[in-house]
């Protein structure tokens, strides 16, 4: 936890990413993709054009949704809440970070902000004592994008100090490094920490 704390010097503004940062979801991802484009092609026909199906379920999601807009990312929501309702089978907590969480709930202000969606996210947050803790909490539910789209952290700027100095995002991926790069906030990965 060294890291982390000389990464929150002059910090008042912290972002968490939820899956596999303050606690892994155990989800088996690899039919996800193989139900998602089938999925979108029966709603849009002329899908292909627009996506590239070597890329990762993320960045399909995001160029549908920028093609079709909030009808694309409705149905994406409706098959990503169900897909996780069905795959979730528990997760295995970072206790480390979940006890720095709630040592420090009062020193900074804390926020999350997951792919995940809304419905999953609240049942892992009260399973680990912390629904209601976060200033903001933005899943995907909540947005547009996906990240690294910035409009999740749009959001919680929005509630926020308005000073990007003060942030800094703890997250596991390229989506949160590159998100917290376009939202021109500091990052630390969470195995770095």
């Amino acid at each position: 936890m060294k890291n982390l704390k000389n990464s929150l010097v002059n910090k008042q503004d912290i972002v968490f990413d939820l899956d596999q940062t303050i606690t892994t979801l155990l989800i088996d991802w690899s039919d996800f993709k193989l139900g998602l484009i089938p999925m979108l092609i029966k709603h849009f026909p002329d899908v292909n054009q627009v996506i590239d199906k070597n890329s990762r379920e993320i960045d399909i999601a995001n160029q549908v949704i920028e093609a079709y807009g909030k009808v694309a990312k409705d149905l994406i929501n409706q098959f990503a809440q169900q897909y996780e309702k069905e795959y979730y089978h528990g997760h295995r907590v970072n206790y480390e970070l979940l006890k720095f969480i709630n040592s420090n709930q009062d020193k900074y202000n804390l926020y999350l902000w997951t792919n995940n969606q809304r419905p999953l996210t609240n049942i892992v947050l009260e399973e680990l004592g912390i629904l209601g803790l976060f200033k903001k909490t933005v899943s995907s539910t909540d947005t547009l994008f996906y990240k690294p789209h910035i409009e999740g952290f749009n959001l919680i700027w929005a509630d926020s100090t308005k000073d990007k100095r003060n942030f800094l995002m703890i997250g596991d991926s390229k989506y949160d490094r590159i998100a917290a790069q376009n939202a021109q906030i500091n990052f630390i990965n969470v195995r770095d920490i």
